[in-house]
């Protein structure tokens, strides 16, 4: 005599419950693993953007200035240049970040934020035309020269 049977037994739906348990947890450790690498990339990029900004505004402010100096003190992680029609840039080195404000007078006209970390400015005077560096963390170190021919006013 056969036995009809309408349904799963025990065994066999413990086999499909592991199964998909198993499959899940894989697919759930992937999709984070993607979304880290997504992070980790996109932060990436936007550490590359705001090196490219930073030293494109660095190198354009160290140009057009007359004269620049170095903190000393308390302000040791501060640049100052002076530039045309009065005109002050100060970068100056935060946690994790670089802050640059322009000044006219004592009003402020802009300021802008990095998030690179910066570990200080060196001017070096002895060949001529002063030549202003910032250091950045990886050994990057980005070189401009003051132009000589402004004159500040």
């Amino acid at each position: 005599m056969r036995r009809c049977r309408d349904g799963y037994s025990l065994v066999e739906m413990l086999v499909v419950l592991t199964l998909a348990g198993t499959l899940l947890g894989t697919v759930s450790v992937t999709v984070a693993g993607l979304f880290r690498a997504e992070r980790t990339m996109r932060d990436g990029l936007a550490r590359d953007r705001d090196l490219e900004r930073f030293s494109a505004q660095f190198r354009s402010d160290v140009h057009q200035a007359a004269s620049g100096t170095l903190g000393q003190g308390d302000a040791a992680g501060e640049l100052t240049l002076q530039g045309p029609d009065a005109r002050t840039t100060r970068y100056t080195i935060e946690s994790q970040k670089i802050q640059r404000v322009v000044a006219r007078g004592e009003a402020i006209v802009q300021r802008e934020t990095y998030g690179l970390a910066a570990q200080g400015w060196e001017i070096d005077q002895d060949n001529g035309a002063p030549i202003v560096s910032a250091q950045l963390p990886n050994g990057i170190r980005i070189d401009a020269v003051v132009n000589l021919g402004r004159q500040a006013r």
